[in-house]
């Protein structure tokens, strides 16, 4: 069954299904009898509508899934199963990313990881172990020197990389930011720690094995109580959530309960990215709810 549902996700994660089936040579009536993949064929001519770089992304595609166990497979196709069906269409932020536990401890286990490997492993994938990847290669060199021959909205998973690669580009827990350069490896627990402050989805469980493997305390180091995180009291909460009222409720944001739709909500994401962080849109309207309610408790204490 796992063949079958590499099949199917692979038609998930690349909408164009023309381009699947032209580089593949899949007869679509034939598609539950596929029992292998194999690499695409790079036999075609300009008529196809096809370039080599679209051809060697279904390659780059395939070879992602191919580095997944089976258990791995399963899961994310029940997962892609349960929230689109096989011919809707995929959104970066709708790619299934559950991952099986074996997978994870295969690459958790590195104390330290780069960027390419790291935005893979937290969208549930693994980078290939030997030379450079054909997704390295698509991602890197087809996309930048090929610009105009590539339709990256026919790859959503390229697109979620994407996304996820450059804000942790931001982030700056690398030395060197831009995207010809890997920058090196640091700590696996700091960037995967990093991704959950910026609210990505991450695979269940890629988090708890990270901690588990990369425990940052040393014996004589810090004592548990030194290290937890302290909750804010009601008076800290309190004036934490009128300074977000207070700066949303002004320029440049103008954020106004009464019009929700105004663009403050994305005035205010747009400044949290240009900082190098990430929040959700749902998570900025929660705090500015709270916010304005708040604000609103206080003034009527007041008179």
């Amino acid at each position: 069954m796992s063949a079958m549902n590499r099949q199917k996700l692979l038609f998930l994660l690349i909408e164009n299904q023309k381009l699947i089936y032209h580089a593949t040579q899949w007869e679509l009536r034939e598609f539950s009898k596929v029992e292998t993949l194999g690499p695409a064929q790079r036999l075609f001519t300009r008529q196809n509508g096809f370039s080599s770089t679209d051809l060697r992304a279904v390659d780059a595609h395939l070879g992602l899934l191919n580095e997944l166990d089976d258990e791995s497979i399963e899961i994310k196709f029940a997962e892609a199963s349960s929230r689109f069906s096989e011919s809707g269409p995929l959104t970066k932020r709708s790619v299934p990313c559950g991952i099986s536990d074996a997978d994870l401890k295969d690459r958790l286990k590195k104390p330290k990881m780069g960027r390419m490997e790291a935005t893979l492993l937290s969208l549930g994938f693994l980078e290939p172990k030997d030379g450079r990847s054909d997704f390295e290669k698509f991602i890197y060199d087809d996309r930048m020197n090929n610009r105009l021959s590539i339709d990256l909205q026919q790859f959503p998973l390229s697109l979620a990389f994407i996304e996820r690669e450059e804000a942790l580009s931001r982030s700056d827990l690398f030395e060197i930011s831009h995207w010809r350069f890997r920058g090196g490896e640091i700590d696996t627990l700091e960037i995967f720690e990093w991704f959950e402050r910026m609210d990505f989805d991450l695979p269940d469980q890629l988090l708890a094995l990270a901690k588990k493997y990369h425990s940052r305390k040393t014996e004589g180091e810090h004592t548990a109580s030194d290290t937890e995180e302290r909750e804010l009291n009601p008076k800290e909460r309190s004036s934490l959530l009128q300074l977000i009222h207070a700066i949303a409720a002004q320029k440049p944001y103008l954020y106004d309960p009464e019009n929700v739709n105004n663009g403050a909500i994305n005035r205010i994401q747009n400044t949290i990215q240009d900082a190098g962080l990430r929040m959700s849109d749902k998570t900025i309207r929660k705090y500015l709810r709270e916010g304005v309610s708040e604000a609103d408790r206080v003034k009527d204490k007041n008179q």
